[in-house]
């Protein structure tokens, strides 16, 4: 799934609208005297049909110097959409393209900041791409925004932009579409009464919010502010969304865990919010995040989605923190009220090295999970891998 011998990194599966899967990820080419630049490609394949995998497109180059972070979703005039990051430097700018499998309308979107982070995008007729922005050393504020994408016949608009949060430490934030709008999830420095930022303190509040297709945040211009956790060291540090049935939202989230502060910070935690998005449940996942790389900033190897009246979520779980055990990949599925239905252990086959994804079926009742892993030496390439979970009736 390249030009070549490289590295595969950094997995996030779409579901494009003929129905098959997608899977974009970083490529990187393997140490040489003269390297390929990275670059982010895309491979799709019909998953939900028998096992293993049918066979795969050729891998499609969608832009020659992006990917250090990216997302992708469905679209609506075209089968997917792509926001990413855009590398070389300078820094500052990030790129939305609507175009696949021939992407001939890149569409640059500005941002005049520095350490720009795609965080979300929602696809459809009108779309929410999310981005931080800021920071860069520590104590320095971090921000995030969204902006409205409409997908039209001449391309992509960009809808103003909304300043949603700010934090001295990263922000992480997710959001899926909803009845007229968006869900949006993050974790924020300070209990805002309004939007805007004049000052702020570590990420220590996880809010929600809805923004309509109009751009309209509410309730009431807010994002509601929730879960105060604690102090510094137990900033939140990674935050993934989904859909409940009947409304609300799953969120599942991660502080890290105490070494001796107090209070203690909590562990993978997993928070139902009814329609109104007030927290109605909280269950504390028996589990902890693994980072085994050291590379990202934060704990994010775990995924969340639901498949039909099921919640599935995955994470790379550290069997024995402080121990030299290598990490597991573990998946849950938990019924409407939280209650486990089953939990699997999958293969790695390698040293996971990269966030997870997970993508559900359009029936509901399996989820595709792809990670990444590095298999050997520095002479081998890091590669891709999926599994198929099966969703019980």
């Amino acid at each position: 799934m390249g030009p070549g011998l490289g590295h595969q990194r950094t997995p996030a599966l779409a579901s494009p609208s003929d129905g098959n899967a997608t899977v974009a990820y970083r490529w990187d080419a393997l140490d040489s005297p003269d390297p390929l630049p990275p670059g982010l490609f895309a491979t799709t394949f019909e998953p939900w049909g028998p096992w293993p995998l049918g066979p795969l497109t050729p891998p499609h180059l969608v832009a020659p110097h992006g990917g250090a972070s990216f997302a992708v979703a469905r679209g609506q005039a075209t089968p997917l959409v792509f926001a990413f990051e855009n590398l070389p430097s300078p820094p500052g700018g990030l790129t939305y393209t609507e175009a696949f499998p021939n992407v001939d309308n890149p569409s640059p979107f500005a941002v005049d900041a520095t350490d720009d982070r795609v965080q979300f995008l929602t696809g459809g007729t009108i779309g929410l791409l999310g981005y931080e922005w800021g920071g860069g050393q520590p104590g320095v504020q971090f921000d995030l925004a969204a902006t409205l994408v409409k997908e039209l016949p001449e391309g992509p608009f960009f809808q103003g932009s909304m300043q949603l949060g700010c934090a001295t430490t990263p922000i992480v934030a997710d959001a899926f579409a909803s009845d007229q709008g968006f869900v949006i999830a993050l974790a924020n420095g300070l209990p805002l009464a309004t939007l805007g930022c004049t000052s702020s303190g570590p990420a220590t509040q996880l809010q929600l919010g809805k923004v309509s297709l109009t751009g309209t945040v509410s309730p009431g211009g807010t994002l509601g502010t929730l879960l105060p956790i604690g102090n510094e060291s137990a900033a939140i540090q990674w935050v993934r969304a989904a859909p409940r049935a009947g409304g609300g939202a799953w969120v599942l989230w991660y502080g890290a865990l105490s070494h001796g502060e107090d209070p203690p910070a909590p562990g993978l935690q997993l928070t139902a919010f009814d329609t109104t998005l007030q927290p109605a449940q909280t269950v504390t996942i028996n589990g902890t995040v693994a980072n085994p790389t050291g590379d990202a900033p934060y704990p994010n190897n775990f995924a969340i989605v639901r498949g039909g009246t099921h919640l599935v979520i995955a994470w790379l779980n550290d069997p024995s923190p402080g121990a030299d055990l290598q990490p597991e990949l573990v998946v849950e599925i938990l019924d409407g009220s939280a209650k486990a239905v089953d939990v699997l252990k999958v293969p790695t086959l390698g040293a996971v090295n990269a966030p997870l994804s997970l993508l559900p079926s359009p029936q509901g009742d399996a989820a595709l999970l792809a990670w990444s892993v590095s298999e050997g030496d520095a002479k081998s390439p890091d590669r891709v891998r999926v599994a198929r979970i099966c969703i019980p009736p």
